[in-house]
């Protein structure tokens, strides 16, 4: 008999030219696949091929490049007012995702009403609500690494966990492994 394999139900999308990507790494927990976007390729394509193969999805969070109602996922740049040569990108990445899909838009690209504009614009396109940092507090993906997710009477600074996550490097799956020391 075959173990069960786990399939996330979560994606994580990380453009790489935002400084301090790695950062939210830790951060994806183990219901979520993360998608480090390549440079040189259309990021929706890229967002929406990976939701494929996970489907349904109930949580995409995009963490983009960018600016202030501006978010560039690859070479797809994301601007509420010219959204719709994407538009067909948009809707299969939409095909993917669950019923009641939390989408989230987080960083830069999500400031202000330019972002709470884009949000709103992308919305019509996913049919789906799409929040933004501004919008809502921001949710905690469940994470083995997490001490904060851990009682603080279990903390120690001899307690060691391994976290280990999918991380999808445009589109090849390899293995992120991190020991995160906890602390008082």
């Amino acid at each position: 008999m075959r173990p069960a394999v786990h399939k996330p139900d979560q994606i994580l999308v990380l453009d790489p030219r935002l400084t301090g990507w790695p950062s939210y790494l830790i951060s994806a927990g183990p219901d979520a696949a993360v998608l480090i976007l390549d440079v040189h390729r259309d990021g929706l394509v890229q967002i929406a091929e990976v939701a494929e193969s996970y489907m349904p999805v109930a949580g995409l969070v995009l963490i983009g490049h960018g600016s202030a109602g501006f978010l560039v996922l690859g070479q797809t740049i994301l601007e509420a007012t010219s959204l719709a040569p994407q538009a067909a990108q948009m809707q299969r990445l939409a095909q993917s995702l669950a019923p009641d899909a939390r989408i989230q838009m987080r960083g830069l690209p999500g400031i202000g009403a330019p972002g709470r504009y884009l949000a709103h614009s992308l919305s019509g396109y996913f049919g789906r609500i799409v929040l933004t940092d501004q919008m809502a507090p921001r949710p905690r993906l469940a994470s083995t690494c997490d001490a904060a997710a851990t009682p603080r009477a279990k903390i120690s600074t001899e307690k060691t966990k391994a976290c280990k996550l999918s991380v999808l490097d445009g589109g090849k799956v390899s293995a992120y492994a991190s020991t995160a020391s906890t602390s008082i």
